[in-house]
């Protein structure tokens, strides 16, 4: 899962984009858009992606890609 900053239009901050990539068929699993970065929003993405696609999460390996500035 991926985080990338943006910065805000017409407000002083940053958004946050959480990314879950199938790394083999490029297809976008889930993805959020969130004002801070931290556990709770990224460990809620996973579950509901989870869910929505029908895969069992022992099934997965995450690895934790940041973006370069």
């Amino acid at each position: 899962m991926g985080h990338y900053k943006a910065v805000g239009t017409g407000q002083v901050g940053y958004f946050y984009l959480y990314v879950i990539l199938n790394i083999f068929s490029r297809y976008v699993v889930g993805w959020m858009v969130a004002h801070r970065e931290a556990a709770a929003p990224a460990t809620k993405l996973i579950r509901e992606s989870c869910e929505k696609q029908g895969i069992a999460e022992e099934w997965l390996i995450i690895l934790p890609i940041a973006a370069t500035r």
